[in-house]
């Protein structure tokens, strides 16, 4: 009796044990298939930051100075003008950029310019980058929770929600900032993740 006793504990503890390791592998492929598609979008995000960019005109670049100062953003954050990019965005943590697409310095007014990069500027003031990467670390770990991913949606609405309020404080008129974002839903494009860019959002 005593050794029938032993052999069930034995074998439900197999049973447990076998369970703990099938877990263990699918969690950990889940974990490599999150970390790939992670560095495709980091290398994605890193071409846009060194591919066909150039700095804008003296004009453009002084008024980022001056909305730089106005928000307390370090002067050494360029702005770039992209030929990739089809929305303004924010790339990089360490040393982010903003990328200005090429034609939206034809295609938006000053006024409309000025708050689209108030909005950029705000999620550097905010450090919006490196929640942003925080952000994405935690969905590695957690993927397989259907909260994480509903309270990662939510995180990025509300952040841009922030932006916005930020962008109407600085210029002064939430109808350019409307006018300026109805404008850059013509040039959007499908972007890597791991960049804040200025579209999307309930407009």
């Amino acid at each position: 009796l005593y050794a029938q006793n032993n052999s069930e504990i034995w074998l439900n503890g197999g049973d447990e044990t076998f369970l703990v390791d099938c877990t263990a592998i699918v969690w950990s492929l889940g974990v490599m298939i999150m970390l790939v598609r992670f560095s495709r979008q980091c290398y994605g995000a890193h071409l846009l930051k060194t591919r066909e960019t150039t700095a804008p005109d003296s004009v453009w670049t002084e008024m980022y100075r001056e909305l730089c100062r106005e928000l307390k953003v370090s002067p050494k954050i360029r702005m770039l003008s992209s030929g990739l990019a089809e929305t303004p965005m924010v790339v990089g943590w360490i040393a982010p950029v903003v990328l200005v697409p090429a034609s939206a310095f034809v295609s938006l007014t000053p006024e409309q310019m000025r708050a689209v990069l108030a909005h950029e500027l705000a999620h550097i003031h905010r450090f919006d980058h490196w929640m942003h990467l925080l952000q994405g670390m935690v969905e590695i770990l957690l993927f397989f929770h259907p909260a994480i991913w509903w309270i990662s949606n939510q995180i990025n609405v509300e952040r841009d929600y922030c932006c916005d309020e930020t962008s109407v404080r600085t210029i002064g008129n939430p109808k350019m900032l409307v006018e300026a974002l109805a404008q850059l839903e013509t040039m959007r494009i499908a972007s890597p993740n791991l960049v804040l860019a200025a579209n999307g959002g309930s407009l």
